[in-house]
């Protein structure tokens, strides 16, 4: 995973002094959560050899959308989108919601393989089952792949009921 995620570019490859600092340009740019140990080893080409511990962490990323669902009570009502990988070839995946997500939510494909990136994508469901009035129910959706996360919080509410009014009524 680290290597797939981190890359350095060395900015110069002599050295006027001995005591010139090494500088390289890295970049970290992972596809999902992880934490890993890693070596970073630099060569000289005369002979020596330097090594450093190195821990990569990736924490859980903002959400990559939000998804508003509108249901009645003890109505299931659902919204579909489209996602492709994010590489031009598929990709085992699996879709579930985190913990500490409201029980009324569901995704559907669970599992299955991601259509690669330029297709029409794969199409996933999620619905909302209200059972109980209250306030707005909130749910994080993960679709994840080996190498990729996409996360989306699914917002679930009811529709605003309005009183009915009385008009102009005979006695």
């Amino acid at each position: 995973m680290v290597d797939r995620a981190v890359t350095f570019d060395l900015q110069s490859d002599t050295l006027d002094m001995a005591m010139d600092p090494l500088n390289f340009n890295m970049r970290f740019e992972p596809l999902k959560p992880f934490k890993a140990q890693a070596e970073l080893v630099i060569y000289k080409s005369s002979g020596g050899r330097w090594k450093f511990n190195a821990i990569f962490e990736a924490t859980e990323p903002q959400v990559d959308d939000i998804i508003n669902i509108n249901s009645p009570l003890q109505k299931t009502s659902s919204v579909s989108f489209r996602l492709t990988n994010h590489i031009k070839q598929h990709s085992p995946f699996q879709a579930f919601f985190a913990e500490g997500s409201a029980a009324e939510f569901g995704v559907q494909p669970k599992q299955g393989q991601l259509e690669p990136y330029g297709k029409d994508g794969t199409n996933f469901i999620v619905s909302f089952l209200p059972t109980v009035y209250g306030k707005p129910k909130i749910g994080t959706l993960i679709i994840q792949t080996d190498e990729m996360q996409w996360t989306y919080e699914i917002r679930g509410s009811h529709p605003h009921y309005k009183i009915p009014e009385a008009k102009g009524g005979r006695l």
